[in-house]
């Protein structure tokens, strides 16, 4: 058993991750696991690991034991296997660099080469070696992530090879998808917001992502967007991504071009994209236009276009008056339409493109009580497609 798991076990903390590396065959010893547990096997043949999925959706990480090395910076390794003794040289952090023998012969034994119980105890983050952010970027992110966590500081020396690997520019080396996994891992922490500081401490957004300053508004919103999302959540739809709110406020206080730059180093989807270069583009206008307390009508306008993750931002970025406008917004929209198209043909019309702009019209006034009933939607509905009709008719003339 090693990393993560012996490492929280060693603190009294709960633990979620299973981590096992086998001297010797781990596909073949995973299955067999899988056979005695009635699992499911994942197997990745390149780096000799596999997932077995246990019946109850849990999961437990088998691994060969193996060597990696590096070719260039930031590169993916070349794996070799071995034992365990080498394969705890290539992790990242003395923390997680333990391990407990489960064989039965020797159970129970502590493997610790690099003194992680002593850094544990101290609440210390050490890099086991000189190039360990050379070879992989990526710890710089996790260095900032366990430190806050669990309230560790970094030994001075790792400290001074993180900051020289973001000034060398080593994570421009790294892939999009890469980073974009840690940066998930961060806002999947407890209190993300500490984490995005102690990076902007490092240089490293900025790095990463010219002119993107996480400053202490990006920090705040941060926090703030994880009780924006409990509390907006019954309203919100299931598939609202949390991720692109926590992006909005990352980039809160950046250029519309910064965060589409953001948007592209981190490999999102054109519709991701969009939707949080939009919104951080957005923002000052539709905080103005919120704090004033719209009507519905105004509030559905403002708000068009708008994703779920945006509405989270808003609300987290705003002040009372803002989120009550956001929480009127959410309330307005379980609101069904009195009529719709079909009705619209019911009286003859033929459809057109004219039609949306007339529901849409209707259902700001029904939001706006203007009209209660269907009759009187029926009413609005046609003195607009009338007075919509004699336009165009005119205009053939």
């Amino acid at each position: 058993m090693v990393g993560g798991m012996v490492r929280d076990i060693i603190m009294g903390r709960g633990t979620v991750d299973v981590d096992v590396v086998v001297n010797g065959d781990g596909p073949s010893f995973a299955a067999s696991l899988a056979a005695l547990t009635g699992g499911s096997i994942v197997l990745h043949d390149r780096f000799g690991t596999s997932v077995l999925i246990l019946p109850d959706k849990r999961r437990v990480d088998v691994a060969t034991a193996r060597t990696e090395t590096y070719n260039a910076a930031a590169a993916l390794p070349d794996v070799s296997f071995t034992v365990i003794d080498y394969d705890l040289k290539r992790r990242d952090f003395s923390i997680n660099a333990v391990a407990v023998a489960l064989g039965s012969a020797e159970f129970g034994e502590v493997l610790d080469p690099f003194n992680g119980q002593a850094d544990i105890a101290a609440g210390v983050i050490r890099v086991l070696h000189e190039g360990s952010f050379v070879d992989d970027p990526t710890r710089i992110f996790r260095a900032a992530r366990f430190e806050q966590r669990f309230q560790f500081h970094l030994d001075e020396e790792t400290e001074r090879l993180l900051r020289a690997a973001v000034r060398a520019g080593l994570l421009n080396h790294v892939s999009g998808a890469r980073v974009r996994n840690e940066v998930m891992a961060i806002f999947e922490e407890r209190e993300p917001a500490t984490t995005v500081k102690r990076l902007q401490d490092f240089g490293v957004w900025n790095a990463l992502v010219p002119g993107l300053d996480a400053n202490v508004t990006a920090a705040t919103i941060v926090a703030a967007i994880t009780m924006a999302g409990k509390e907006l959540s019954p309203s919100l739809k299931p598939d609202w991504r949390t991720f692109n709110a926590y992006l909005m406020g990352l980039a809160t206080d950046a250029s519309e071009a910064a965060a589409r730059d953001l948007t592209e180093r981190l490999g999102l989807s054109h519709h991701s994209r969009r939707a949080v270069t939009r919104a951080v583009a957005g923002r000052s206008l539709v905080l103005s236009e919120l704090a004033n307390e719209p009507q519905p009508s105004v509030l559905r306008q403002t708000l068009a276009g708008y994703s779920d993750a945006a509405l989270v931002f808003f609300y987290a970025a705003g002040d009372a008056a803002v989120r009550a406008s956001i929480e009127r917004f959410l309330a307005g929209r379980r609101i069904k339409p009195l009529i719709t198209g079909r009705d619209l043909t019911r009286q003859g019309y033929l459809p057109s493109a004219v039609f949306s702009d007339v529901l849409e019209s209707v259902m700001a006034a029904q939001l706006d009580g203007i009209v209660k009933t269907v009759a009187e939607a029926n009413e609005l509905a046609r003195q607009l497609l009338d007075a919509a009709n004699q336009i165009a008719v005119s205009g053939d003339k």
